[in-house]
């Protein structure tokens, strides 16, 4: 079984054991923090774990692995009770929208992280091309200059590309 799911599953159970808290315990918690007591945040960070796991499940699809995303969320929620000041009935609807936060940014931050990582793919398979093109019209391997001009980019640019196509072997 893969490590990752063998976690996801880990997890997932540890969190179907935490004893969920009565509606009654929630707002004395929630009045408690309001009130300035820090110390309730644990439990309301544990009251909110089934939840996270819930919302993140609707975003397991999106190309983030599951485990990031109950991450992000569970960090996004435990510094938001900090801040949490409203009225307790709002409670579930500030960390539920916390949360949505939270899986939109992990899945954003994923879309750009592939993005780049496919123009840089692009990038490096362009040099190899235009390396291999002017290897053979010149008889010898090019220099960065005429690779630079070739591909009509800065040398620097070039020599990035070559120390990360070298990093890559």
């Amino acid at each position: 079984m893969d490590e990752k799911v063998a976690l996801m599953e880990t997890y997932l159970k540890d969190v179907e054991n935490i004893d969920p808290i009565s509606d009654e315990e929630k707002e004395e918690l929630i009045t408690r923090l309001i009130d300035g007591d820090d110390e309730v945040v644990e439990d309301l960070m544990h009251s909110t774990l089934c939840h996270i796991a819930e919302r993140a499940e609707e975003y397991k699809d999106q190309n983030v692995h599951f485990l990031d995303l109950i991450q992000s969320a569970n960090l996004a929620v435990n510094e938001s009770l900090y801040d949490f000041d409203g009225d307790p009935s709002t409670f579930d609807e500030y960390v539920d929208d916390v949360i949505t936060e939270a899986l939109e940014n992990a899945v954003e931050e994923q879309r750009k992280a592939d993005k780049i990582s496919q123009k840089l793919v692009d990038q490096l398979n362009r040099l190899d091309e235009t390396v291999t093109a002017l290897t053979e019209k010149l008889g010898r391997p090019p220099e960065i200059d005429e690779i630079a001009e070739a591909m009509e980019v800065s040398q620097d640019e070039v020599s990035m590309l070559l120390k990360t196509s070298l990093d890559a072997l």
